[in-house]
């Protein structure tokens, strides 16, 4: 069950069950029974395992496909959001994911490699996991070097410049304040790394626990305020109430909106003078 939204889907969706004996799937199966629309039983308690590692291994790998085309739709200087939904538009065979700045979260980033050691253990190699999960960690170095190489097409000195991290949560939608394994947390060091010092906003998570990374917690006005880069690293709903034309125009010039999750449009965001809109593919 998605984080966030774990007692409704309970209720919505069928609950896999696998037990010891057949004694111990019957007892399950009247509890879950009460809480779900239906209940779905396999053989063993290493079926019912199987089932969430192949839902969540898959996912992974969905995601890194999307992640990967971003990569290559970049070196042809091509926004890959835009070809993704024209490619999904009116084709229901497959629809593609939108591209994302890493995939984090307890269970995305275990699982898959759960799943390769499964068929390890037996004697197989599977690739496809361990790939996407790769692909998926390569985002937050591409996020950073596109904030870095904006910073260094302008001559501006990393370490005078002002970063404005909004997300920290390892997702925003479902809104959850867990960030465990979350993208932002592995960019944050690439950033360090050049002289970046960060100031940080999530709507959920405390401001104690952004102060815990060593990142000044501010609200949004301040995170904008004289800010030469923003990088929106989850998709928190409330991110599209912002008022945009305001915050940006809080911003020092040249600066940078790098929207992770594509939350706004280009042209809505280049309409304040020296400020450019980034995404994770096309022109800056």
């Amino acid at each position: 069950m998605v984080e966030g939204d774990a007692l409704n889907e309970l209720r919505q969706l069928p609950q896999v069950l696998g037990g010891i004996d057949a004694r111990s799937v019957e007892l399950a199966t009247r509890v879950f029974s009460r809480l779900a629309p239906s209940v779905v039983c396999v053989d063993s308690l290493e079926s019912a395992e199987m089932v969430k590692l192949a839902n969540n291994a898959y996912r992974d790998v969905s995601f890194a496909f999307a992640n990967e085309f971003a990569l290559v739709c970049e070196r042809w200087n091509l926004d890959a959001v835009n070809v993704i939904e024209a490619a999904n538009m009116g084709y229901p065979r497959n629809p593609i994911p939108l591209p994302s700045p890493g995939v984090g979260g307890f269970c995305l980033t275990k699982d898959p490699l759960i799943y390769a050691r499964a068929g390890s253990e037996k004697g197989f190699e599977p690739v496809l996991a361990a790939a996407g999960r790769a692909v998926n960690q390569r985002m937050v170095a591409h996020v950073a070097r596109k904030v870095l190489d904006f910073l260094s097409r302008h001559g501006k000195d990393p370490a005078t410049c002002e970063l404005f991290l909004l997300g920290f949560a390892f997702k925003g939608s479902p809104a959850t304040s867990d960030t465990r394994d979350s993208s932002t947390l592995l960019l944050l060091p690439l950033l360090r790394r050049a002289g970046l010092k960060a100031r940080g906003f999530d709507p959920v998570v405390s401001a104690e626990k952004i102060a815990s990374f060593g990142v000044h917690p501010v609200s949004l006005d301040e995170g904008f305020e004289g800010a030469d880069v923003v990088v929106v690293m989850n998709n928190h709903p409330t991110y599209k109430d912002m008022d945009l034309f305001s915050l940006l125009s809080r911003m020092r010039r040249p600066g940078l909106l790098l929207d992770g999750w594509h939350m706004f449009a280009r042209r809505d965001v280049e309409q304040i003078p020296g400020i450019e809109y980034g995404g994770l593919s096309g022109a800056l």
